[in-house]
């Protein structure tokens, strides 16, 4: 058994993405699966989880977890011909690591079964707190979180529908992850090692997901552009 609440972090579980997931007996692709935890607990209620993985030891780790688990960039890799008829392919932040994500989403267009989903999530570049920072001139790349160094494409809420339409697929269900307490935690709330004490598993972080997260995205639907940290769409071919 897993407790949700204690299963999450930035490198692996994408509790968002999993909520998404619905149904039994499915046939997933997770591109960019990482250490593989994501898989694992789609596996865990009992579905097939393939996965791609560019970084070697993510790679090695989540070849252990899932049924199968191809190692390459999915904008090059040549994928097997059985490697098809899939319910869910899944693009849990990668999208904005993708030189032309537009591509990548047509060429796994075949993968699906008729009426299979795709699920993406991607940081909102427009959200408060990086228009605040604009506003004063600063553009500085991070460790993670929206400015992370190895972000190659940044979009808003409207660019992202826009690559959705052009690549022939139809918006399901759009969703956003809310960023204002967050943000100001991770600005002030530091550890030794210069992290926020929310970026990892920790009594700060279940709080917060338990009490204050529900409030929170109750008050940032007003505005999820301005608001939102993240998007989360679930689109169908």
């Amino acid at each position: 058994m897993f407790d949700l609440q204690k299963t999450a972090s930035y490198t692996g579980f994408n509790r968002h993405i999993f909520k998404l997931v619905t149904g039994k007996n499915l046939k997933i692709l997770d591109i960019g699966c990482g250490e593989g935890e994501l898989g694992r607990i789609l596996k865990h209620k009992g579905n097939v989880v393939y996965g791609i993985e560019c970084e070697k030891r993510g790679y090695e780790l989540s070849k252990k977890k899932l049924d199968k688990v191809l190692f390459g960039d999915i904008s090059s890799l040549q994928l097997p011909k059985d490697w098809k008829e899939f319910d869910y392919v899944i693009f849990a932040d990668v999208i904005e690591h993708l030189y032309d994500p537009a591509s990548v989403l047509k060429k796994i267009k075949p993968l699906l079964k008729k009426g299979g989903f795709v699920l993406i999530s991607t940081p909102n570049i427009a959200n408060w707190l990086i228009r605040t920072r604009l506003l004063f001139g600063r553009f500085d790349y991070k460790e993670s979180g929206v400015m992370d160094k190895t972000h190659i494409r940044w979009f808003t809420l409207r660019s992202l529908k826009k690559l959705v339409k052009e690549t022939g697929y139809k918006v399901e269900k759009i969703d956003f992850i809310p960023n204002i307490v967050l943000s100001i935690i991770s600005i002030f709330s530091k550890n030794k090692a210069g992290e926020s004490i929310v970026s990892k598993e920790s009594g700060a972080k279940s709080f917060y997901f338990k009490i204050i997260y529900p409030v929170e995205k109750f008050i940032s639907r007003i505005n999820p552009r301005f608001f939102g940290y993240e998007f989360v769409i679930k689109i169908r071919k």
